[in-house]
């Protein structure tokens, strides 16, 4: 996968190249889950660290936002994992490093 941060929106081409805007919450929740790749981010530190606001704020909003990630992502969005209970990572295996850019 390759991030674009030039064309105006999160999506994917034709030839799996996912383009951002990097304004965008869903956009900066894409590069940190995928700056922190493996390692699982709890929704309060998802909240904090994206969005700057404290974890008492409903942790549906996370939620929400990596729905319509996945969604944007279309199958590239289960690369985006769930961890029960905890939060979300964007996993490693099935990614190469050699398929993708920031």
């Amino acid at each position: 996968m390759r991030i674009s941060f030039l064309s105006g929106r999160a999506g994917k081409d034709s030839m799996g190249c996912c383009f951002c805007d990097g304004e965008t919450m869903g956009d900066e929740l894409l590069v940190v889950l995928m700056e922190r790749m493996g390692r699982v981010q709890s929704r309060e530190k998802l909240l904090n660290d994206v969005w700057d606001i404290a974890a008492d704020v409903s942790s549906r909003t996370i939620d929400t936002h990596i729905t319509r990630l996945r969604q944007k992502l279309g199958r590239m969005g289960e690369l985006i994992e769930t961890v029960r209970g905890i939060g979300y990572r964007f996993k490693e295996e099935g990614f190469s490093e050699n398929t993708h850019s920031l």
